[in-house]
């Protein structure tokens, strides 16, 4: 008998193929700096506000983060608006990028956001 592993509470990060691997990185290492855990998926298409959308529903956390080649978002599933809780340009090296990531894991952790 086979027994079955449920899927650890996470955040989704989903980004399209086109999207730099450095912006990746600083959404990477602004979750990790607050000690969440995180997976990856890769999308074919659509925009980050799109992509955060889809993580968001795939995350047990119901927190995503979608990331293109122009932008980064942060969506949240209980949040009724189109509209993402955050989002910036995907710029490698940028703070904004890495504060998405950040306050993703704070959004979790119900900890003020990072400005």
């Amino acid at each position: 008998m086979a027994i079955a592993v449920a899927a650890k509470p996470d955040i989704c990060v989903m980004h399209t193929p086109s999207a730099s691997p450095d912006v990746l990185r600083e959404v990477y290492l602004g979750m990790e700096e607050e000690g969440i855990p995180w997976h990856v998926s890769t999308h074919d298409s659509g925009g980050a506000n799109e992509l955060a959308r889809l993580a968001s529903a795939e995350s047990r956390l119901e927190v995503g983060v979608g990331v293109d080649d122009k932008n980064v978002a942060l969506r949240f599933t209980k949040l009724t608006t189109d509209a993402p809780l955050f989002q910036a340009p995907a710029q490698p090296g940028s703070e904004q990028v890495r504060t998405i990531g950040a306050n993703a894991a704070r959004l979790i952790k119900r900890l003020p956001f990072k400005m």
